[in-house]
């Protein structure tokens, strides 16, 4: 299981996403928020136990415009275990508990006057540990943003974002480039990666009630593998009940890439967000 999820670690971190998480209910104005993630994996032998937090908000500027940030917290626990190989030696592996912050994110978001579009640059600082093992296994549990926990790499992010409402229909989307460059010492990797992520959701609401379904997927434009292999995609959903200034909310979100399903059958999780208008 540690070679599986090793490898789906390393493969999808080449196709690392946009910071925008789009199995959040898109708050608008100011907000903060708070997300906990955990995933179901295929086979767990080790009793893996992962657990991701990311505290995130915005906040709403007097011309329209927001701020936006954002920090996962990962814990990972694994108990000791004894395996006995094919040869007859028997070793055993002490417990291993672990916890750390993945990468800080802060963006500026710029809305289009009249129009359903915004405008968003960003940086995703370096914070994540090499000698940790928890930022990393924190992909794991939340891979739609795989560069939050990426050591020794800055991301730049451009993204363009599109909200459509009519009636009780939502629909949004997501697209732009991220460019992940590299700040540590390891010689493994490129030292600039170009990755091309996008999104869409859609969903209703009734009342204070809303639930939608949706796709992400992002594209690995610096790489020399064949064309599918530089595709990574999931589909999910998301429910949500505004209660007040207070929305929690369910998603659930499933690989459809063959990487990831090697090691995962679905992610889960709850959210919070409290609108701070």
């Amino acid at each position: 299981m540690r070679i599986v999820i090793t490898g789906m670690l390393l493969t999808a971190c080449i196709f690392s996403a946009f910071a925008q998480d789009i199995w959040m209910p898109q708050q608008k104005g100011s907000f903060i928020s708070a997300e906990y993630f955990a995933p179901s994996l295929k086979e767990n032998p080790y009793n893996i136990d992962i657990h991701t937090i990311v505290l995130s908000g915005a906040i709403e500027l007097n011309n329209g415009n927001r701020f936006k940030f954002d920090l996962p917290i990962v814990w990972y626990y694994q108990p000791a275990f004894t395996q006995t190989l094919f040869s007859g030696y028997t070793y055993t592996m002490p417990e291993e508990k672990s916890n750390g912050v993945g990468n800080f994110s802060f963006s500026y978001e710029i809305f289009r006057p009249g129009t359903n579009v915004s405008y968003e640059i960003g940086v995703r600082l370096p914070m994540a540990s090499e000698t940790q093992p928890a930022p990393m296994m924190g992909a794991i549990a939340d891979y739609d943003r795989l560069e939050m926990y990426v050591p020794d790499y800055l991301t730049l992010n451009f993204l363009i974002n599109v909200r459509k409402e009519a009636d009780n229909y939502f629909l949004i989307a997501h697209f732009g480039p991220s460019f992940l460059i590299r700040t540590g010492s390891s010689t493994t990797g490129n030292g600039l990666e170009m990755l091309l992520a996008g999104s869409v959701q859609g969903g209703i609401y009734i009342q204070n009630f809303s639930f939608s379904m949706g796709y992400s997927g992002r594209f690995d434009a610096s790489d020399n593998m064949d064309f599918a292999d530089r595709f990574i995609h999931q589909i999910g959903a998301v429910a949500s009940l505004k209660v007040d200034k207070f929305q929690p909310n369910l998603f659930i979100r499933a690989p459809i890439d063959k990487n990831l399903e090697q090691a995962l059958n679905f992610v889960y999780g709850i959210g919070l967000t409290y609108d701070l208008q």
